[in-house]
């Protein structure tokens, strides 16, 4: 029974550590007409500092993530903690936009050094049968963490101002940094690894599966309408007839709720009914939030639409990546999840400075309607083909040869 308790605990770090380096990412979305009175900039402008951030992490994602077995997991965690805490006081402290947004694309990177390692750490600290389990807690604490970055900084910037906000952000990140000494050191894995270089190739070759590809593509489009519909979100929330104070954006991102509920569900019910029909049903979601903000103009529609969004891209999201594990072996899968993970973020980097022009342009019925279109692109991408399918092509493009058979159940 103690051994139960101490796993359950043992736990609590890494869905911390997965919550802070997300919270990071988003935190300046409801802060920029601060940063950009601030920094003397229209808060457009602003708006580039989270697609530095959103891109950095992504990227980094994907370059460190073959590095998690190789290097003591708990180590590499620290690191990138210490590191989170000094990226976010630089930012905080920042004389100028210049060195402000280089201290956001730390930020992304040491964030991404923190999550990389806790997915695999979570795996291997799970029972026996429970690793799926600790899975779903992972892609709660991200979504958790999106929400609780928006929230904790718009409410902090309301009472004490954006820097700092941002400085007191590294408080949490030195305790978790204080955690990650003290968790379990795990052993190295046995068995014979492949060289650096021979790791990142064999992840750029899922890049020649046509079926896989189309699902980072489905992923890309949703995350553009996501984080670029809450990028733009601020922008029409702060304007009339809202007119909201940067506390109350705080509040309202709240509503995100919904999709730390449903994210450690979506792949269980994608493995149950199938991975396009639960992104059907995501999707389907995701329009009617879009159609809900874009018809009332109201802060209970707004917010309503507000959670209705999250759950239907949190029930998508992992439904799309449970179709790419089923057609990979196991030992792609942190090469799968890495570039799995770069296309949602890239494509919600992308989305926040795309978007951009679209709102200075045609106002929030232009950004609905590009969120709408990226959104059912990812309908088409998710849903076309099966398992199967994609298994076959996998192991017929020899990627994955002299790994064994394709891990997942079909």
């Amino acid at each position: 029974m103690s051994t139960e308790k101490s796993t359950k605990w043992a736990v609590l770090t890494p869905c911390a550590a997965i919550l802070l380096a997300l919270g990071s990412i988003v935190m300046v979305q409801p802060i920029f007409q601060f940063i950009g009175a601030d920094f003397g900039l229209p808060i457009t402008d602003v708006r580039v500092s989270f697609s530095y951030c959103s891109l950095a992490y992504a990227v980094s994602f994907f370059l460190l993530g073959p590095l998690t077995d190789r290097v003591s997991l708990t180590r590499m965690a620290t690191v990138s903690a210490l590191g989170l805490a000094g990226s976010v006081a630089v930012c905080g402290l920042a004389p100028n936009f210049t060195l402000f947004n280089a201290g956001m694309c730390l930020m992304g990177a040491f964030a991404a050094g923190l999550v990389s390692p806790m997915f695999p750490y979570m795996t291997r600290i799970a029972p026996p049968g429970k690793a799926g389990a600790y899975l779903g807690l992972c892609l709660s604490a991200t979504v958790t963490g999106l929400i609780v970055g928006r929230t904790v900084l718009g409410i902090l910037t309301g009472h004490f101002g954006w820097r700092t906000a941002m400085v007191s952000y590294a408080a949490p990140a030195l305790l978790v940094a204080v955690a990650l000494v003290r968790a379990r050191v795990l052993p190295p894995l046995p068995g014979d690894k492949p060289s650096l270089a021979g790791q990142y190739a064999r992840t750029l070759k899922l890049l020649t599966i046509p079926r896989i590809v189309l699902r980072y593509l489905a992923g890309f489009l949703l995350f553009f309408a996501y984080l670029g519909t809450l990028t733009m979100l601020t922008f029409y929330l702060v304007a009339p007839p809202f007119g909201l104070t940067v506390a109350q954006l705080g509040w309202l991102s709240l509503a995100g709720i919904g999709g730390a509920v449903i994210a450690p569900k979506a792949g269980a019910l994608a493995q149950q009914y199938g991975a396009s029909r639960v992104v059907r049903v995501g999707v389907v979601m995701v329009l009617v939030s879009f159609g809900i903000m874009l018809v009332f103009q109201n802060i209970p529609a707004v917010t309503v639409g507000v959670l209705v969004m999250y759950t239907g891209v949190y029930a998508c999201q992992p439904a799309v990546f449970y179709d790419v594990t089923t057609a990979i072996t196991p030992q792609q899968m942190g090469a799968a999840s890495s570039l799995y993970l770069l296309s949602c973020l890239s494509g919600g980097s992308f989305g926040s400075y795309a978007l951009g022009p679209v709102w200075q342009r045609w106002g929030w019925k232009g950004v609905m309607a590009a969120a709408g279109a990226a959104t059912l692109g990812t309908l088409v991408l998710g849903s076309l083909g099966g398992a199967k399918k994609a298994k076959a092509e996998v192991l017929a493009s020899g990627a994955v040869r002299g790994d064994g058979l394709a891990g997942g159940k079909s």
